[in-house]
């Protein structure tokens, strides 16, 4: 919109607006979007961009909106699942220890 404005005002400096709102585009969209998307998550950026790419790849637009909150899901589910293994673990080493006093 900024750009048709300056065609209609200024039509000599439309091609330095257009310049600006695309280094502006290519500033949030590499920069500032994988990281606040990756700290909401907790993810790596680098993870992150994998997730985008992978399920963009086989599943379009759903995967890429959906996949990565699919994944930080999974990771916690995973990290639930591993603290529930350990404390089993460690109360059967309780029980253990109580039967041979």
């Amino acid at each position: 919109f900024g750009v048709l404005v300056t065609l209609a005002v200024a039509p000599d400096k439309v091609l330095w607006v257009f310049l600006l709102y695309l280094g502006v585009q290519l500033f949030e969209n590499t920069l500032l979007a994988g990281r606040i998307q990756s700290n909401a998550l907790k993810i790596h950026p680098v993870w992150l961009i994998i997730v985008i790419v992978i399920a963009g790849k086989y599943f379009g637009i759903w995967g890429v909106i959906i996949g990565p909150p699919i994944v930080a899901v999974a990771r916690d589910v995973a990290v639930w699942l591993a603290q529930g293994w350990n404390r089993s673990e460690e109360s059967e080493e309780e029980v253990k220890a109580e039967e041979n006093r």
